[in-house]
């Protein structure tokens, strides 16, 4: 175009400017041509360097790692969402949930301290709003429908039950509870757990919650008799309080759990910048500062106890519509998976399967899979439970990129040496070219991950959009049980190229690493 223009002027019939003048024409439309092609010249590809450490698993996660909620909430962007009112009868809901097995499905959120179990109608519940009042029926629905699609169902109790201020000025009741405990042993239903309680460490001592957990654990294991199908007792669920989390461990907590549990967000849904903080590779480190205390107090009072993140997303408060739905989010999700399991986090409840304006899938679009759908899913396909340590070649060779962050572990489904890493690429323009150092711990045994690369690259057509491809290709249903086809494209190991603004995964099939030949 640039040319076109050039030889345009100059050649005009109608041109009437000195041979000077066109000269001075020529010099300065050469120079914006220059600049244009400047501008929109491709970026040259960054080198990354990576040096995974294949000799040892540096942590266990667990198969459940990518888990999900179901949520009391209603109106808005939760219409149709609320565990009471959910189509548990749709396929496609049900072929979704299936995919991800195994899994945990946790029933909880605010309203959760609200509910009340409508077991006995000749003793009924203290309260019971139609919103947040669960008869039999719905809970063997519930139940059912966790059972026919191959994951686990943790269910959060009242804490708050006859406690009109929810606080320990008034006793803990924990009646209706038991009702509900008794009912679901004596009728032999399928339970993987329960919780106790949501995000009350500002309005319930830790040991009052101590106390109330304590109780609940002697219940369940007096109606569950046989550990062999005793449900996982799991909490507290707070908001990131490592003092608090202390005192309750110390207070007979750590002796009540299976698994401690806390929630996790990094940013907040009525934040005007937080499509910009997203954006940002530095919004991805409050992950390992937000998380890192609440693991040091579970590790010294709790270590026998596994740990998770009973709720998470984005941003709290619903999420915010047009991001926390759309590919910028999978930025976070991959990373945080990956900051989480790699550190031995045993699960990573997503904030929601469906509803608010972060679920996985959106209820209110026919149960469309968001892109975090897409993400999770190849995560749990890909990732396995045994994480090895993969940094960036150190400083003192090279410069560490911010932008670029991996994470690897052992192929899931495979013990032949296999190695799948989870990656992120932040630069806006910038092309990455990865390279892979491998220092051995036996002599003799090939320094790189092998010949073959498989890539599943997840792009879209902008940040804020709410479909992706996946190399290249359009990720939708086939029909309404059917998923798109999950596939890589191999190339060459030495010829990954990660293009800027995508994230997703690298399978070495070749890598033959010794952690993860082990069986």
């Amino acid at each position: 175009l640039c040319v076109k223009i050039l030889v345009q002027s100059l050649s005009s019939k109608e041109q009437s400017a000195s041979t000077e003048s066109c000269h001075t024409m020529a010099t300065y439309l050469t120079l914006i041509c220059s600049l244009l092609a400047l501008f929109n010249a491709p970026a040259a590809a960054i080198d990354v360097t990576l040096t995974p450490r294949l000799g040892y698993v540096s942590a266990m996660s667990s198969p459940s790692m990518v888990s999900f909620n179901f949520d009391w909430n209603t109106g808005g962007s939760w219409v149709n969402a609320s565990v009471m009112v959910v189509d548990l009868t749709s396929k496609r809901l049900r072929a979704l949930a299936s995919a991800m097995s195994p899994a945990y499905l946790r029933i909880g959120g605010s309203y959760g301290d609200v509910a009340t179990y409508r077991v006995d109608p000749a003793s009924p519940p203290v309260t019971c709003e139609p919103d947040y009042c669960i008869s039999m029926s719905r809970w063997r629905e519930l139940l059912e429908f966790s059972h026919d699609v191959g994951i686990d169902l943790v269910f959060g109790l009242n804490i708050c039950y006859d406690r009109d201020s929810c606080h320990d000025a008034k006793p803990w009741n924990g009646s209706n509870i038991y009702q509900l405990l008794n009912y679901t042993a004596a009728n032999n239903l399928p339970i993987s757990g329960f919780e106790l309680g949501n995000e009350k460490e500002h309005t319930i001592s830790a040991e009052g919650t101590a106390a109330a957990f304590k109780q609940t654990r002697a219940w369940i294991n007096e109606l569950w008799p046989k550990p062999s199908n005793r449900p996982k007792l799991v909490g507290p669920d707070l908001n990131p309080r490592a003092d608090w989390l202390r005192a309750f461990l110390q207070a007979g907590g750590a002796e009540a759990v299976d698994a401690v549990t806390y929630h996790l967000y990094i940013g907040f849904g009525g934040s005007p910048d937080l499509q910009t903080k997203l954006a940002q590779p530095s919004t991805l480190d409050f992950i390992h500062w937000v998380s890192q205390p609440l693991q040091r107090a579970q590790q010294a009072h709790a270590p026998s106890a596994e740990l998770w993140v009973g709720e998470t997303a984005a941003a709290w408060a619903s999420g915010k519509a047009g991001v926390c739905d759309s590919f910028l989010s999978g930025f976070w999700y991959i990373n945080q998976l990956g900051m989480l399991a790699s550190t031995g986090h045993k699960a990573m409840c997503r904030q929601a399967f469906v509803g608010g304006n972060y679920a996985l899938v959106d209820q209110l679009q026919g149960f469309k899979p968001n892109p975090d759908y897409y993400t999770g899913l190849l995560y749990h396909r890909l990732m396995g439970s045994a994480y090895l340590d993969c940094p960036q070649l150190e400083p003192a060779k090279a410069d560490l990129i911010a932008e670029v962050k991996s994470y690897a572990a052992c192929t899931a489904g495979t013990t032949n040496g296999s190695v799948t890493i989870a990656y992120s690429n932040q630069f806006t323009n910038e092309t990455v070219h990865l390279d892979v150092q491998v220092a051995r711990l036996t002599a003799g045994q090939p320094s790189d991950l092998g010949n073959i690369a498989q890539l599943y690259v997840l792009t879209a057509d902008s940040l804020m959009a709410r479909d992706m491809n996946l190399n290249g290709k359009l990720l939708a249903m086939v029909d309404e049980t059917t998923l798109p086809e999950l596939k890589p494209v191999s190339v060459a190991a030495s010829d990954v190229e990660l293009p800027p603004e995508s994230y997703g995964f690298i399978v070495f099939p070749e890598a033959l690493a010794t952690a993860c030949m082990q069986g």
